[in-house]
C-alpha cells in the first residue's frame, strides 16, 4: 500500500468456507481501500462493504492474486465502514499453503 495507508486489519483464508470478513474497528472512514494477498495465490471474486448506517455495496473484483500481489485500489463512499467481507476461491498448491489477506484502507 502507498504511503499513507493504514492497515485496518488481516485473516487467513480457509479451504472450507470461501469467504471472510474483516470488521474495521473505530468506525474509520476511507476514500479507498485494497486488500493484499501473502503466502499462497487466491482468486478474489467479490468484496461487500457495510457501512455503519446499515448501507451494504456489492464491489466485483474478479481477480487472480499471486502471493505477495495487491487488488487495485477500490473507491469507498467516504462514510464510516463496519467491515468489509470478501468471497474468494482458494487456488491449488502443493504446499497447501493458506492466503493470508490484508485489508488496507486509504483516507
Amino acid at each position: 500500500m502507498k504511503k499513507g495507508g493504514h492497515k485496518i486489519g488481516e485473516v487467513t483464508a480457509s479451504f472450507k468456507i470461501e469467504n471472510e470478513s474483516i470488521l474495521v474497528v473505530g468506525a474509520d472512514k476511507f476514500s479507498s481501500i485494497r486488500l493484499k494477498v501473502t503466502d499462497a495465490a487466491l482468486n478474489l471474486v467479490m468484496l461487500q462493504v457495510y457501512y455503519e448506517g446499515g448501507e451494504v455495496e456489492d464491489i466485483p473484483v474478479k481477480s487472480e492474486l499471486k502471493a505477495g500481489a495487491e487488488t487495485r485500489l477500490i473507491a469507498v463512499k467516504g462514510k464510516p465502514l463496519k467491515k468489509v467481507s470478501f468471497t474468494y476461491k482458494t487456488l491449488p498448491n502443493s504446499e497447501s499453503d493458506k492466503a493470508h489477506i490484508e485489508l488496507w484502507g486509504l483516507k
